[in-house]
């Protein structure tokens, strides 16, 4: 092959590539923010779409966006450490941006079940006894 035709091969996958995007792209954005009760935003929340594996996380800001494929009524679940799942309804429209905002309540009963702890560090070989 000479070095147009590697060039007509190039250009015909750059123009595949672009129409496989334009006729399997995305349906709509869902954007919105996460809080608490007081109005404290929650950065590093989930944000996941309902029995999928799609979703996304909340920036420093508890702000999050999240581009859907499927069009139609979706269900977004977001948790948090601490705090109670929610989940919210979302009607997706190609090409345009819906907005779905939460405000997570906290769960007490989960909160007193977390236990951190940290004293230090050893080494593998300093240790003598079970660790648990």
């Amino acid at each position: 092959m000479n070095m147009n035709q590697y060039l007509r091969s190039f250009c015909l996958i750059v123009v595949s590539s672009s129409l496989m995007g334009v006729l399997y792209g995305q349906a709509g954005i869902v954007q919105g923010t996460v809080s608490d009760p007081g109005g404290e935003t929650l950065p590093g929340t989930t944000i996941m779409v309902k029995g999928t594996t799609q979703g996304t996380t909340t920036n420093i800001d508890g702000q999050y966006t999240l581009a859907l494929v499927k069009e139609g009524e979706v269900v977004l679940v977001a948790s948090f450490v601490g705090y109670r799942k929610q989940e919210v309804t979302v009607q997706v429209v190609s090409g345009q941006t819906a907005t779905a905002d939460f405000v997570l309540s906290e769960d007490i009963a989960q909160l007193e079940e977390l236990i951190v702890i940290g004293y230090g560090t050893k080494r593998k070989r300093d240790i003598t006894s079970s660790i648990s």
